[in-house]
C-alpha cells in the first residue's frame, strides 16, 4: 500500500506491464490498512497469458489483452473512476468514490512485479518517499505531484521517489479524460 494518499479531486495511478507471466492486481483502495486484495476497490488485474481485467470490489467489469510495455492508468476525473490502457479508455465506473485514495497491490505469483508506477494528484503530506538520489533533487517537489515506484516484487521494494520533470505522464493525452 502506498504511504501517500490522494486526498481530494482528480488524480491517478499508472503503471507499466513488465511481464505477462504472473498474476498481480494494482489499484485504488480507501486508505484502510490491510493486505487483502478485496480491499482494492478500483483495480486492474494482470493475468498470466496476457489478459487484463478491470475489477471493482472484486468483480470483473471488462477485460482486454495486454503485452509487455503496455501502460495502464486508473484515473479519477471529475468524480468518476476511469480505466485506460495505452491512453485509450477501457471502462468508466459507476461506483461512488470515497477519499482518501491509496494505491494497493496484490502480487499473487512468485516474481510478480509492478513497474514504473506513479501516483499523482493532490497528495497528502504524509511520510516522505524513500530515495537514493541527492536531496538537492527534491528542492521543488510540491505536495500535489507524482510519486514513482520503480519496481515492486514479492521479495523487494526497490524504492519510491518523486517523478522527475518529463518522467510523469501528465502531458500525455488520454481519451475521455476531459473535465466536465
Amino acid at each position: 500500500m502506498s504511504e501517500q494518499q490522494i486526498t481530494a479531486g482528480d488524480g491517478y495511478v499508472e503503471f507499466t506491464a513488465s511481464e505477462t507471466s504472473s498474476l498481480r492486481l494494482i489499484g485504488f483502495r480507501n486508505g484502510t490498512p490491510g493486505v487483502n486484495k478485496s480491499e482494492i476497490r478500483f483495480a486492474i488485474n494482470l493475468r498470466p497469458g496476457g489478459t487484463a481485467e478491470v475489477r471493482e470490489l472484486g468483480m470483473r467489469r471488462t477485460n482486454t489483452t495486454y503485452a509487455r510495455g503496455d501502460v495502464f492508468r486508473i484515473a479519477v476525473v471529475a468524480g468518476t473512476v476511469r480505466y485506460y490502457k495505452n491512453g485509450r479508455l477501457l471502462y468508466i465506473s459507476g461506483l461512488a468514490l470515497t477519499y482518501p485514495l491509496t494505491v494497493g497491490t496484490s502480487l499473487m505469483s512468485r516474481g510478480a512485479t509492478v513497474t514504473k508506477a506513479i501516483i499523482s494528484g493532490r497528495l497528502s503530506a504524509a511520510a516522505l518517499p524513500i530515495d537514493t538520489m541527492p536531496p538537492v533533487a527534491f528542492a521543488n517537489v510540491p505536495s500535489a505531484g507524482a510519486l514513482v515506484l520503480r519496481a515492486v516484487t514479492l521479495e523487494v521494494l526497490a524504492g519510491i521517489r518523486p517523478a522527475w520533470p518529463g518522467e510523469s505522464l501528465h502531458g500525455r493525452k488520454f481519451e475521455g479524460a476531459e473535465k466536465a
